[in-house]
């Protein structure tokens, strides 16, 4: 029963919160942590091609998973649109920052690891969407004035 419900609201836009599953669907879902030896060999797949490989419907897949683990279970969700990033990198009141939570195991997230170099190395070396100077000043910087915390992030 809890299933069947949960399953209900997990395949339809809802008005009540961002249903980020329905927006980006299992195919941009990547297990990245799961305890048990038996479920390791998940870690680094889609959700969607593992419930192929078992012949079974990705949700009832990510359910059965979910349960198998005790909920401890982490992922990776690909759900930004490049030219949305591209935008919102040049606006003059956002910075970079790096969120994420770190694993017992499997795959670290790239957000623990690689923020800050992947934003430097496309976003300002390869792509030019701003000069160095205006790079760091995002990642050091603004934020440091933003939250008032004196004179770190700069020199």
């Amino acid at each position: 029963m809890q299933r069947k419900s949960c399953k209900n609201i997990l395949s339809k836009d809802q008005e009540d919160f961002d249903n980020i599953l329905y927006l980006i669907g299992w195919e941009s879902v990547m297990i990245t942590t799961v305890d048990l030896d038996k479920n390791q060999k998940y870690i680094g797949k889609l959700v969607s091609e593992i419930a192929k490989e078992k012949n079974k419907d990705s949700y009832d897949f990510a359910f059965d998973l979910l349960i198998e683990e005790s909920l401890k279970v982490s992922m990776v969700n690909f759900s930004l649109c490049e030219n949305d990033v591209e935008n919102i990198i040049k606006l003059p009141f956002t910075f970079i920052i790096s969120d994420s939570i770190f694993p017992k195991g499997g795959l670290i997230h790239p957000r623990q690891y690689g923020s800050f170099a992947r934003f430097l190395e496309i976003y300002i070396n390869r792509k030019k969407l701003l000069s160095l100077e205006e790079g760091i000043y995002k990642i050091t910087g603004f934020p440091t004035e933003v939250f008032n915390i004196g004179n770190k992030g700069e020199n």
